[in-house]
C-alpha cells in the first residue's frame, strides 16, 4: 500500500520487481509522473498476473493501456486523475472484474465493455 506518504517525483522503477503483488493501492499521493511511464509493471511483470485489485487516486493521466492485460484484476477504483483528458484503456480481457469505480476521470470517451 502507498498511501498518504508524501511521496513527490516518480515512482521509483523497483515497483515493476514486486512479483507477488495481489493489491496495488495508490492513495492520496503526489506523484508528478504518469503511471504509463512504468510499461514493465503494466505489461511484462510477473505481478500482472497475480494483482487482483487496484486503487489509485491523485497521480497523472494515461491511465496505462496495459492495465487490461492483469487477468486476475477483480477490483478497479481510479479516482481524481491529473492532467489532460485522456481516453479509458480497453478492459474487454478483464474477466474477473466485479467492481469497477471511477469518479473525476474526464474521460475522452465512454468507458469501454468489460
Amino acid at each position: 500500500m502507498i498511501s498518504s506518504n508524501n511521496f513527490t517525483g516518480p515512482l521509483p522503477e523497483t515497483l515493476a520487481k514486486l512479483t507477488n503483488l495481489k493489491d496495488l493501492y495508490a492513495v492520496g499521493i503526489a506523484i508528478t509522473t504518469s503511471l504509463e511511464k512504468y510499461p514493465i509493471l503494466f505489461k511484462t511483470g510477473p505481478s500482472s498476473k497475480k494483482c487482483k485489485a487496484m486503487q489509485a487516486s491523485g497521480l497523472e493521466r494515461p491511465i496505462p493501456s496495459g492495465i487490461s492485460l492483469w487477468p486476475k484484476m477483480s477490483d478497479m477504483r481510479i479516482s481524481d486523475l491529473n492532467g489532460t483528458e485522456a481516453a479509458f484503456p480497453p478492459l474487454s480481457s478483464m474477466k474477473n472484474m466485479k467492481a469497477l469505480c471511477v469518479v473525476c476521470l474526464y474521460v475522452s470517451y465512454i468507458v469501454p465493455k468489460i
